[in-house]
């Protein structure tokens, strides 16, 4: 049996710009998604799960930084 945890579209790095709620909570969403990420990850590692399938977008392409891709690779 092949088994896998399936994300999409975290959008890491998103600056919520256009959102309805103030900049100082786009800071603590943005590190709710890098969390996120890292539940998923240890879930799929404590699962024993055959791989990890990231759809869509993982980064906004606009915003992302050179840490952000560094903080998602370690």
């Amino acid at each position: 049996m092949i088994k896998f945890i399936h994300t999409a579209d975290l959008h890491l790095g998103s600056l919520f710009e256009k959102a309805s709620f103030p900049g100082d909570m786009a800071k603590i969403r943005r590190e709710e998604l890098f969390k996120a990420l890292e539940n998923i990850v240890n879930s799929a590692a404590e699962l024993k799960d055959n791989f990890l399938l990231i759809c869509g977008d993982l980064f906004e392409e606009k915003y992302c930084t050179v840490h952000d891709i560094k903080r998602v690779f370690d």
